[in-house]
């Protein structure tokens, strides 16, 4: 194994807090950076990173002097933000109102962006919208998460780049003045460079044997998470609003469907992925950079947990290989893609991290890995190919087939089904099936303006 790989950073970098999805909440820290930096507000967790901002402070900065925004960003992040709810604003989408409501939250949040939104501030984004100020620019030749940002103001100019992940601020500007500049190397996390350095038996060994920091990142993820389902739940039946996630729940119920463990994961997780969708304001955990991801690779685990006690120690670890999994996709996938990641990435994850929890201690470890393996190759063989259509409420769909996939893969898996190698884009070795999955990635950039197109035209 690879001793230089920071695992404790790895897990501090991955698994983060976010409420609502994280596309919008990207576009909005944009415009939130900018325009607190103007004003000499620079968040904590970005202030090391800036030169002096002091001379350039102009307090006297007001909205009335917003001239205009433009905001040019990739194609699929363009697409996730256009259908998805922004939290506690009743109801309001779209990337221009994310661009808005980001100039009046606190950078500091994050990718908590818009948890202290006030009906007053999201009264004043939809002025700043209605009065035509903000510009989206879709940009279909960058093939990676990309955003740039651009505020003009009566007497000042602002630009703010964001490369690689949603919050990786690269590049900030003002008056012609450069703040920030981040070198190439650096605009993208080393972690998963580290990453896809390692073979499985590498992965495996860092899930076991994880230090006591990581252990806790991820221990906080199982109780947010959980806690996110509880909530969303409990608005639902409050609002007394259909949901996916209940509906099913009532066909268990009424004998329609088996009340079992699997069911029960599937239930979990679609009512939390849709609460997110729909813009309940709940705190999540990520995975990979996705608050969705993040709730399937947690809960599922937990549902298994309960019905074959393997121990706590065995569930933080097994979760731990979901999220070195999910990564690993992602480094060859996309940050993201035309191929969703709730299957792809945390669905192949958490059919790895499932086997692995389910897998006898005793058992030799290089049966252990095979095991493994044909988990991951299972799932590739099975579900590679759905596509991602936006971030919406069909959402809570695809988390539902990404845990029953993962279940069922592991599960073969565990009862050695053949591992499909001979078979289609499947190969012997699992992390090569994985990057193949990155080359059919890459080949989808006319479905991704297909897809696109489809969306905008509901609006026509």
């Amino acid at each position: 194994m690879d001793k230089t790989m920071n695992i404790d950073g790895f897990f501090q970098k991955f698994i983060t807090k976010s409420m609502g999805c994280t596309e919008p909440a990207a576009i909005g820290l944009t415009t939130s950076i900018g325009i607190n930096a103007l004003e000499g507000k620079i968040p904590s967790w970005l202030n090391n990173e800036l030169l002096n901002t002091a001379h350039l402070i102009d307090k006297n900065i007001n909205l009335n002097s917003l001239s205009e925004i433009i905001v040019r960003l990739d194609k699929d992040l363009y697409r996730n933000a256009l259908k998805v709810i922004i939290p506690n604003t009743g109801g309001i989408m779209g990337c221009d109102y994310a661009a808005a409501l980001g100039l009046l939250c606190d950078p500091e949040n994050k990718m908590e962006l818009f948890k202290d939104l006030t009906a007053d501030e999201v009264k004043l984004g939809k002025t700043l919208v209605d009065k035509k100020k903000i510009k989206i620019i879709p940009t279909y030749e960058w093939n990676d998460l990309h955003i740039e940002t651009e505020i003009v103001t009566d007497n000042h100019h602002i630009i703010i780049h964001t490369v690689g992940d949603h919050s990786n601020i690269s590049y900030i500007m003002i008056d012609g003045r450069i703040i920030l500049e981040k070198k190439l190397i650096e605009k993208k996390s080393p972690y998963l460079d580290e990453l896809i350095k390692l073979n499985l038996f590498d992965l495996v060994s860092i899930a076991k044997n994880l230090p006591d920091k990581s252990r806790k990142i991820i221990q906080d993820a199982i109780d947010t998470n959980y806690k996110a389902f509880k909530s969303a739940r409990k608005e639902f039946e409050n609002n007394n609003q259909k949901s996916i996630g209940l509906s099913i729940k009532e066909l268990t119920d009424n004998e329609y469907l088996p009340s079992n463990y699997i069911n029960s994961a599937k239930i979990k997780v679609a009512c939390a992925v849709e609460g997110r969708m729909a813009g309940f304001p709940l705190e999540i955990m990520t995975c990979a950079n996705s608050g969705n991801m993040g709730l399937i690779s947690t809960i599922p685990l937990i549902e298994i947990s309960k019905r074959f006690s393997m121990g706590g120690d065995k569930l933080v670890e097994a979760i731990g290989l979901t999220h070195l999994l999910a990564n690993f996709v992602s480094k060859y996938s996309g940050n993201l893609s035309a191929l969703c990641g709730c299957i792809i990435k945390a669905g192949i994850g958490l059919a790895a991290g499932i086997t692995y929890y389910l897998l006898e201690p005793e058992k030799p470890k290089q049966l252990q890995i095979k095991a493994i393996s044909r988990a991951i190759n299972s799932m590739i063989a099975n579900i590679t190919g759905i596509i991602c259509d936006g971030a919406n409420k069909t959402c809570a769909l695809k988390s539902i087939t990404a845990v029953d996939s993962a279940i069922i893969s592991s599960l073969l898996a565990l009862d050695n089904q053949e591992d499909f190698s001979s078979l289609g884009i499947v190969n012997k070795d699992p992390l090569v099936s994985i990057k193949n999955i990155g080359k059919i990635s890459a080949s989808m950039k006319n479905t991704d303006e297909i897809i696109i197109k489809e969306i905008l035209d509901k609006n026509l």
